[in-house]
């Protein structure tokens, strides 16, 4: 019987074979990787809708919500404004409506938790897994470095607010916060006015203190600048109100290419953002008088414009910046030199030699005879700051003219200046200035006493008012311009 002769592979079908398992076994692996990876993503996202399902049903019987598990206060100035840290035995012990505690599926860490003083908002923090390194967020404008795990940070809750009161015992505060989850909670919990801390963004790199260790943070910050808005309890004039709501723009413009941000960045100066004001303030226990409620809802109401004068850097031009309060520019007058003027260090600065006037242009223009325009003055000793009002046309006009040797208020008509007060009672550097219109009333007031009150006749105001800083190194600072 003749034997049928024996093959086999050769060494290039071998690899071939070996090659296409290998490819099918990758596509298995990432398809099972896929699902549980997904199926983990679902478990810690119906976690923390249990959660705050639960929380929920606390407010709508009006309880508090729990205060978190080993609990730390994040305080300022000695004032309790949240507390941060995990959701666990404790808080679900306190909600009564939950009986395990929920862990992540694969850390086996209990869930960030944070709430407000008094327990009026909160906020869950946890992870979702993600397959790629790094990924670009359209939440956070960066493209934040995902963790070593493959992890990023993932929030719910109520808070969506923008600032935080802080209450002491005679005193109140609104401090400036886009989340209440802390990535890295500085010494003893407290926080400082203008500080720069790390907080915990819905999809973002950073891990809150509580999974310290468990995962390798990002490595792009999600840092933020805070800012105290409000130092006040009581909020009794239309400029104390103008006055927070450009605070508030102004501390967010670091986020404003967020879409959340935009309203508070380029709105903050409508009326209907200052009426959500005013429900806010009054919630967290602001009083805020009936004569701004009034104000705001009356036909004619007071129109602002604020200016803190923050820089986009360290030296910029007036006629490019944009005040805080979103509502309008600066332009030049009268020789039109751009160099004459900047933003630097929180003040407009004169550092040109040419006689150059500015005005700010809010929209609609002052056409009506009630105004207050108020600024603060710096280096101008042995030469002038002037204020001037525009009426009939450009070439009238009411003018303050304050000086180290003292202030004089005149009237120029048709060429012919008029002066009311010339008197020698020297102003300082960092007096606070005030020249208003009421009717056919000027006043002129000079940190906060009144100098000069001048029946001038009837005064229809055209166009905005003028400053001229004359010596190179003239400053202004915090300039309000209030007006119906």
């Amino acid at each position: 019987m003749r034997r049928k002769d024996a093959t086999a592979f050769t060494l290039v079908e071998l690899i071939v074979v070996i090659t296409i398992l290998a490819i099918l076994g990758t596509i298995a692996f990432l398809s099972f990787t896929g699902y549980a990876q997904s199926a983990r993503n679902s478990w810690r996202l119906s976690d923390m809708k249990v959660i705050e399902k639960a929380m929920s049903l606390i407010r709508s019987t009006g309880e508090s919500y729990p205060t978190p598990d080993n609990a730390i206060d994040i305080t300022y100035s000695g004032a309790t404004m949240w507390t941060q840290w995990t959701f666990g035995k404790d808080s679900i012990s306190a909600i009564r409506r939950m009986s395990n505690i929920p862990t992540d599926p694969s850390l086996w860490i209990e869930y960030t938790y944070s709430v407000l003083r008094g327990g009026r908002s909160f906020q869950i923090w946890g992870v979702q897994e993600w397959w790629f390194l790094s990924s670009t967020n359209t939440i956070i404008p960066e493209t934040h470095a995902i963790s070593s795990l493959n992890y990023y940070g993932y929030t719910i809750g109520d808070y969506v607010s923008y600032d935080v009161p802080a209450i002491g015992d005679t005193w109140c505060s609104l401090i400036t916060t886009p989340s209440i989850t802390l990535s890295d909670i500085p010494a003893w919990g407290e926080l400082i006015d203008g500080d720069t801390y790390n907080y915990v963004y819905k999809k973002s790199g950073h891990l809150p203190n509580s999974f310290s260790g468990a995962l390798t943070p990002g490595t792009a910050p999600t840092w933020f600048q805070i800012l105290e808005v409000l130092d006040s309890c009581t909020l009794s004039t239309v400029t104390q109100l103008d006055l927070y709501v450009a605070k508030l723009s102004t501390a967010y413009q670091q986020l404003s290419s967020l879409p959340k941000y935009e309203e508070v960045v380029f709105d903050a100066n409508s009326l209907s953002f200052k009426l959500d004001s005013i429900a806010w303030l009054e919630d967290h226990g602001i009083e805020v008088s009936k004569e701004i409620i009034d104000e705001y809802n009356s036909p004619l109401p007071e129109r602002s414009f604020i200016d803190l004068f923050t820089a986009a850097n360290s030296t910029q031009l007036v006629w490019t910046h944009t005040p805080s309060s979103a509502s309008g520019a600066w332009w030049l007058a009268s020789g039109w030199d751009i160099s004459a003027h900047s933003i630097s260090g929180n003040t407009m600065e004169k550092n040109g030699s040419s006689t150059t006037l500015v005005y700010p242009i809010p929209s609609p223009s002052i056409t009506l005879p009630n105004y207050e325009l108020s600024f603060d003055i710096d280096e101008f000793s042995g030469w002038s700051i002037s204020s001037y009002l525009r009426y009939v046309d450009n070439n009238n006009y009411y003018k303050a003219e304050i000086s180290s040797s003292g202030y004089i208020v005149s009237r120029n008509l048709l060429g012919t200046e008029s002066i009311f007060a010339n008197i020698s009672d020297p102003v300082s550097d960092g007096s606070t200035i005030l020249f208003s219109v009421s009717g056919d009333t000027l006043v002129l007031e000079v940190n906060g006493v009144e100098k000069e009150n001048i029946l001038a006749g009837w005064i229809i105001p055209v166009g905005n008012p003028m400053l001229h800083l004359q010596n190179n190194t003239a400053r202004i600072d915090n300039f309000t311009l209030t007006y119906k």
